[in-house]
């Protein structure tokens, strides 16, 4: 009979043991699905009074960082499968959104323009996350973000996923190159905050384009004097990553074709330098790079194509670099091994012509993640 007992005890104890996981200060806590996390958000959804909100699945990042790894596209996989059970949640692409709240969304805040305040049932909603690895319970923790694409969070939970579950997938919680993208990363704020050393210029000191212009797109917002940029004296660029169909992305796969909506505060010309992967430099062909302030622009041109090669995988990003002249820029670079303070060298060369010229400058990341098909 004892026996008997403990052979129970035993079975319950480690059915207790699959249900429940232990957190990084000692507690045990139950596992929470991200089915369990978006029943919330229907919830939330519901007691806002909103019939139906529409809501596009957003970026999912590794920790603090900029990266991810290959378990983003399953848990934004099985998000997408969870919201399909809700009665108050419809799933709607990007492109579906104004460019200024596809910025918003890109940037986590910063946008083209003020962004505007909208009735509640004129709100899109978006679905960020970020994810931490809980070695001590052998879990991974997702916490996921549902807010107003004009910046008003509606909800916030996280789901708990088993190690088990992601390794038996093979899937990956950061790419292989992590050490590097966090070093380019502080190397870009440390660029950053010599391109803000810049002095304020006048307001009157605006470029003119010097060679044809293209016809400017329709403008999609009026500037904001009151940006941090505009007070350090810098040029505020934005810019995002989007595919042929104009949805936003950071995770990427060989053959992929993608294009950038640029943005700037002020008249400039810019240039784009990129670091791959695999640690190489190299500079994307801008033909017409001036930008009429607050006229956002589709880059490449027509006859040009910006397609991701095969064979480099991980974590890489793009600088937009923007001068209000040409000779504030940075020269090409030579393609090959990337240099450490290549970005940050560069930002030193532009913060030297435009406290020679009294012009101005400013830089913008765009990080995103190549991943095997």
């Amino acid at each position: 009979m004892k026996k008997q007992f403990y052979l129970m005890a035993m079975v319950s104890f480690f059915a207790a043991s699959l249900l429940c996981a232990q957190s990084s200060t000692g507690s045990v806590r139950s596992l929470v699905s991200i089915e369990t996390v978006l029943r919330k958000f229907d919830g939330a959804i519901s007691q806002a009074a909103i019939p139906k909100a529409q809501v596009s699945i957003g970026f999912i990042s590794y920790a603090e960082t900029d990266t991810s790894g290959t378990v983003v596209p399953w848990m934004q996989s099985e998000i997408k499968k969870a919201a399909a059970k809700m009665r108050h949640i419809d799933v709607i692409q990007s492109k579906m959104l104004p460019p200024q709240e596809q910025t918003g969304i890109a940037t986590r805040g910063a946008s083209f323009g003020k962004q505007r305040t909208l009735a509640p049932k004129d709100r899109k909603y978006i679905l960020t996350g970020r994810y931490y690895e809980n070695k001590s319970a052998g879990v991974v923790e997702l916490t996921l973000e549902l807010s107003s694409t004009d910046g008003k969070l509606l909800a916030s939970e996280t789901a708990t996923i088993l190690m088990t579950e992601i390794s038996d997938r093979n899937l990956t919680l950061y790419p292989e190159n992590l050490v590097q993208a966090e070093a380019i990363k502080e190397e870009f704020t440390q660029a950053a905050m010599e391109i803000q050393s810049v002095p304020p210029v006048a307001a009157n000191k605006t470029p003119q384009k010097t060679g044809s212009a293209a016809a400017p797109s329709k403008a999609l917002h009026q500037s904001t004097s009151t940006s941090s940029a505009a007070a350090t004296g810098t040029i505020d660029v934005i810019a995002v990553m989007l595919d042929p169909d104009n949805n936003l992305v950071d995770i990427l796969y060989p053959g992929n074709t993608v294009k950038f909506l640029v943005s700037t505060d002020k008249d400039a010309y810019i240039a784009i330098i990129g670091i791959d992967a695999k640690g190489n430099q190299y500079s994307l062909p801008v033909k017409d790079n001036f930008l009429k302030a607050d006229m956002p622009r589709t880059f490449p041109d027509d006859d040009v194509d910006y397609q991701v090669v095969d064979g480099v995988f991980g974590s890489e990003h793009l600088f937009i670099f923007a001068a209000s002249t040409p000779e504030g820029l940075p020269k090409p670079v030579s393609e090959g091994a990337y240099q450490p303070n290549t970005v940050l060298n560069a930002a030193r060369g532009m913060v030297a012509v435009a406290k020679r010229k009294k012009s101005e400058t400013g830089v913008f990341i765009i990080p995103y993640t190549v991943m095997r098909k």
